[in-house]
Formats: C-alpha cells, structure tokens, sequence
C-alpha cells in the first residue's frame, strides 16, 4: 500500500472512530450554565445587523466571547 494511500485510509478511519464516539452526543439536551444562558438569550434568535454588531461589542456575563456567541446564533439559525 503506497503511504499517501495509508495516509487517507489512518484518515478516514479517526474521522469515523471520533464520531461514533461524539454520536450519542448529537440528542443532548443543555447542561450546566446553558439553561440560564443560552435559552433565554435574545441575540441568539436573530443574524440580523443588530445584533451581529451586540456579538463584538458587549460581554458575555464577564467574558467577552464573540465567536462563542456568534457560533450559538448560527446553531439556532440552522437547527433552530
């Protein structure tokens, strides 16, 4: 087997290995902070202008966490 073949096979086979590992994971419900932050959270529900600017300009409780808050929006956008 040519190394650029045992390569992608290593690949794929971690790539498959990590999500049955991740798969029960995929019907979890919120943990922890998640119920007290993120579900009542308004800017979450929208991508509009508005509060794509609140995402860089204002703090997460006392972190300021623009990705982390911007990535939540786009999971609610696209699976609501």
């Amino acid at each position: 087997m040519r190394p650029v073949h045992r390569q992608i096979l290593l690949a794929v086979a971690i790539t498959i290995v990590t999500g049955l590992a991740y798969l029960s994971s995929l019907d979890g419900a919120f943990v922890s902070d998640d119920l007290q932050v993120v579900e009542p959270n308004p800017l979450l529900r929208s991508l509009d202008a508005d509060n794509l600017r609140q995402f860089f300009t204002t703090f997460d409780d006392a972190n300021y966490m623009p990705r982390k808050v911007l990535s939540l929006a786009v999971v609610e956008a696209v699976w609501g």
